[in-house]
């Protein structure tokens, strides 16, 4: 959140399990909830706010993303940021998630009186995983007769 940027108090009705998804996300990065949906709106609506830097390129460079840039139909500056962000992905979330995911949904697992309770329960935490880039799923197995929370690819 930008803190020269004027706020705006507005009400917001959502429903209950996306609140918590998004609560648990918040609280892994250690913000509010405001904050962490303030901060996935500016990251979906980047606006004008862009930066912009001097590169002295090598000799050609310039003519090959030209190139580039022509047989793609896109700007010089699409090319060199899909580039850059294809060299510099953006980080991996904190596996910490996975603690956060677990957490929202054991105690459904735990009080579940059916697979079905248990598969619900498990949907919280496995909503919470599918905002990262892990590629992991919360998946119900058992351990003897008791149910319990196991991991798989998403």
């Amino acid at each position: 959140m930008h803190d020269e940027t004027p706020l705006v108090q507005f009400k917001l009705l959502l429903p209950a399990r996306l609140k918590d998804a998004i609560a648990a996300i918040a609280q892994v990065k250690r913000r509010s909830l405001s904050q962490e949906i303030v901060a996935t709106l500016e990251e979906r609506y980047p606006g004008e706010q862009q930066e912009s830097m001097v590169v002295d390129l090598p000799s050609g460079m310039l003519e090959q993303i030209k190139r580039a840039a022509d047989a793609r139909g896109n700007s010089i500056n699409q090319v060199v940021v899909d580039v850059l962000e294809r060299e510099f992905p953006p980080p991996q979330p904190d596996r910490d998630i996975l603690g956060v995911a677990i957490d929202l949904a054991l105690p459904g697992v735990r009080a579940a009186s059916s697979d079905e309770e248990a598969l619900q329960a498990i949907e919280a935490g496995n909503r919470v995983l599918a905002k990262t880039n892990l590629g992991w799923r919360l998946v119900l197995t058992h351990v003897g007769d008791k149910r319990a929370i196991g991991f798989a690819d998403a």
